[in-house]
This record gives C-alpha cells, structure tokens and sequence, in this order.
C-alpha cells in the first residue's frame, strides 16, 4: 500500500461541479435580464421626467412656451428627446438618447403596440415625433381637439409586458411616474 495522500478532483466530481454551475445558471439568467430590463426602463422613465420637467422650468424662467419633443425614426432606432422653445426647429437641437434597449410604445411605430403614447403627434416631419408643450407659466398645453394630456410610454425590446410610463396629469403641469407589468397595470 502507497502512503501516498490523493489530492485533486476526479473527473466525476468535474462533471457533478459543472452540472451543478450549470442548473444555477439556467435558473438565475432569466431572472438577471429581467432585472436589468427594469433597470434600463426605470432610468429611462427618469430621463424623460426629468426633460419634462426642465422644460416646464424653462417655460417659466424665460416666460415663453417650451417643448419636449421625442422621436424613434423607426421601430429598430433609438428614442431620443430634446428639449427647446415651442417655436424652435427641433431639427436643430440637441438630441439625447435613451438605452437602446428601450422603444416607444405606440402603434405608430409597431402596430401590434397598445395606443399608450398619446402626447401630441407631429406628422410634419420625416419620422415620428411627439411632444409635450408648456406655456409661459409652466401649465401644459393640450393637444387641440383633444380633451386629456397625454403620456408617453416606453418598453423594453425584449419584453413587452413591462412598460413605464410619465403621464402630464393635470393643466398645471402635474406629472407622474406610473408602470405597467405583472402587479401593476398604470399606464392604460
């Protein structure tokens, strides 16, 4: 008999370890991307509140209506968002982009989407392009004919049931943050 001591692993126990790596990671993986889906929405939803309402600060600093205006050229673009004077070009601003794994729900751009965006929808340009206006006191502007605000409303590519939403809910420019997804359903 050898007083040898065996060290290491047999290629048994490799194949137990690696299975076992495995199992954990096919039940944590879904779960991680939708996680990192909500992130990328929640921010998202952050950045269009924030420009909603810089734009509504702007309209009373320098008394005189101010725009945000968001655009996707197509389902596979990115959303962006730009905020300027009502009576600007918005072809000639700054555009901010969002995640690229975040799109505009609306049927404008997918027709298999929910009417969920309905800030007022500017068919003057070569793409699709909502906005959101605030007068000289900060109070929003309805769309003409229309008799509610509007929202817009973003999902994921990947998935989508989870959406969030910012909603202009009353004349004086009062906003909201509100989502759709398995408990919730805000946004419609």
């Amino acid at each position: 008999m050898s007083n040898r001591s065996q060290q290491g692993f047999t290629l048994v126990e490799f194949i137990i370890a690696g299975a076992v790596v495995a199992v954990v990671a096919a039940i944590a993986t879904p779960s991680f991307i939708g996680f990192m889906d909500a992130r990328r929405l929640e921010s998202s939803q952050e950045k269009l509140y924030l420009a909603l309402r810089e734009a509504q600060s702007k309209a009373k600093q320098e008394r005189v209506s101010w725009q945000v205006s968001f655009r996707q050229r197509n389902s596979n673009d990115n959303v962006e968002w730009a905020i300027h004077p009502a009576t600007g070009d918005p072809d000639k601003t700054s555009w901010y982009q969002l995640d690229s794994a975040v799109r505009i729900i609306d049927p404008t751009i997918n027709p298999s989407d929910p009417d969920n965006t309905t800030f007022q929808y500017d068919m003057t340009h070569n793409y699709s392009l909502w906005k959101m206006l605030f007068d000289y006191k900060g109070n929003a502007i309805l769309d003409p004919g229309s008799s509610q605000l509007g929202r817009i409303t973003i999902g994921s590519r990947g998935n989508n049931k989870a959406q969030r939403c910012v909603i202009v809910s009353t004349l004086l420019g009062g906003m909201r943050l509100a989502k759709n997804d398995a408990e919730n359903d805000d946004c419609n």
